[in-house]
């Protein structure tokens, strides 16, 4: 996309108008708005670009931009611009997250099932040689107390 920002300091104007690239300014600004920005412009000023992105990975990039402090700005020729940066690692790493993630939950998955079975059988109850041949007679506190809240 490309957008064209243009204030006229004597209107206290700012046009906002945006456009695919390789077309022409359209007629229509896409935001006008009176303000002014005389404390804001200095004589000598440097100007700097950010972007922000939210929860999900995201490439910004600004591939060229004209200035004029008087009259209108210079258009850009799309042919002279840089290419966009191949996006071929990004892929690569999200096809890896998607390989990666799912061995790593299946993984956990055995590890807490094998834990759980080998504390099961390192404290479930042993019975000595000579209950084996007899049935056991073992009897829990519970029932032996006759107390019910145990």
């Amino acid at each position: 996309m490309q957008v064209w920002i243009d204030y006229d300091g004597l209107e206290m104007l700012v046009n906002v108008t945006l456009a695919p690239i390789g077309y022409p300014k359209p007629g229509k600004n896409l935001l006008s708005m009176h303000i002014n920005l005389s404390s804001v412009l200095l004589e000598s000023m440097h100007v700097g670009f950010s972007s922000c992105t939210g929860f999900l990975s995201n490439s910004h990039y600004l591939l060229g931009w004209s200035w004029n402090q008087s009259g209108n700005a210079q258009d850009l020729d799309p042919s002279k611009l840089p290419s966009l940066p191949r996006f071929r690692n990004q892929r690569q790493r999200l096809n890896l997250t998607f390989l990666v993630l799912p061995i790593f939950v299946v993984l956990l998955f055995l590890v807490m099932v094998g834990a759980a079975w080998s504390m099961r059988k390192k404290y479930e109850e042993l019975y000595d040689p000579w209950e084996h041949e007899y049935a056991p007679c073992r009897f829990s506190y519970k029932d032996l107390s006759g107390n019910e809240r145990f």
